[in-house]
């Protein structure tokens, strides 16, 4: 069967390559394209499954792969993901393919939104809690005075 040779993703563990690399990491996400190869029994039978209705496209991949970010730091990630992903497309079915990189998060950017992400929920929980406090003190104070003229 066509999934167990060519599968519709494949991510590495965002959280292991976090651990790996704690303070030096880069994940990023690509699209990889299979380019038609009528000759190969591989391609055609991806071909034949994809055009299915019932069944996913089997001729693109979405990948997201984990790099130390030392290690990307003096290259071009898109030239990397590329070069990656077209190697191991063609060693695994013999097919070439293009790569479109779509997002890359590294250690700087996760740990802003991570900060970005806690101080909007902070000012929520204390906005939320204020309001909170302020209904109950009105509540109260507006029993103690039906109370003092009844």
């Amino acid at each position: 069967m066509i999934e167990a040779f060519w599968d519709v993703y494949e991510y590495d563990d965002f959280d292991e390559c976090r651990r790996m690399y704690r303070e030096d990491f880069m994940f990023c996400t690509a699209s990889l394209y299979l380019h038609p190869n009528p000759s190969s029994i591989i391609w055609n039978k991806i071909q034949e499954y994809s055009q299915h209705p019932r069944h996913f496209d089997r001729r693109t991949k979405e990948v997201g792969k984990c790099f130390p970010l030392s290690f990307m730091q003096s290259k071009n990630i898109s030239n990397i993901m590329e070069a990656r992903l077209k190697t191991e497309a063609w060693e695994k079915y013999k097919l070439n393919s293009s790569v479109e990189v779509m997002e890359c998060l590294s250690t700087i950017r996760s740990n802003m939104d991570v900060c970005r992400m806690n101080g909007i929920a902070d000012v929520l929980f204390i906005c939320c809690m204020v309001a909170i406090i302020l209904m109950v003190i009105l509540a109260t104070a507006q029993d103690k005075i039906k109370s003092f003229f009844m």
